[in-house]
């Protein structure tokens, strides 16, 4: 119902008051018109004011534990991620490794001739490994280049550990 059909019912209720005091003189102190005017229409079109303190604490509540549960969530698959990343690193690494394994292998194999002067040259890059910073691994990088740039063999083995002494000095952290 909405205020006019209010107000409507109160005018209709004072006008049977009107004629119940007309005829029975029992109202005869009470007059309608001062009954509407004692009324506040505001009043009448205002609903009651309800507490929803509880309920907003309750929504609240709720929001925030989404809001940790997608935090978490994000995080988890953050963690997953750099595991991830992590774990194909290593493969990469291992690949790389076995890689370098197999054509060494393969080298000694088939460079009968020069097999002496190529396992010491494999033996120089492996020493790459060892070095304790940037500075020794340089070193060392630089005297087995110039090693290989003057070994005679085919230009294939030279290539191979040129890729070789390469690959371990690129693993290397620092």
């Amino acid at each position: 119902m909405d205020s006019k059909e209010v107000f409507k019912v109160i005018q209709d209720n004072a006008k049977g008051l009107e004629r119940m005091r007309n005829s029975s003189g029992i109202f005869k102190e009470l007059d309608p018109n001062k009954v509407l005017e004692s009324l506040k229409m505001s009043e009448l079109a205002t609903p009651p004011k309800v507490d929803t303190s509880y309920t907003q604490s309750l929504l609240d509540g709720i929001q925030q534990s989404k809001a940790e549960a997608q935090q978490r969530e994000a995080e988890e698959q953050q963690r997953e991620a750099e595991y991830k990343e992590s774990v194909l690193s290593s493969l990469q690494g291992i690949e790389k490794n076995t890689a370098l394994l197999t054509e060494m292998t393969s080298l000694l194999q088939t460079s009968n001739e020069k097999q002496a002067e190529t396992f010491e040259l494999m033996v120089e890059i492996l020493e790459i490994m060892k070095s304790k910073d940037q500075e020794e691994a340089n070193t060392k990088f630089m005297d087995v280049m110039g090693k290989i740039k003057g070994f005679t063999d085919n230009a294939s083995t030279v290539q191979s550990l040129i890729g070789m002494a390469s690959t371990v000095y690129n693993a290397l952290p620092f």
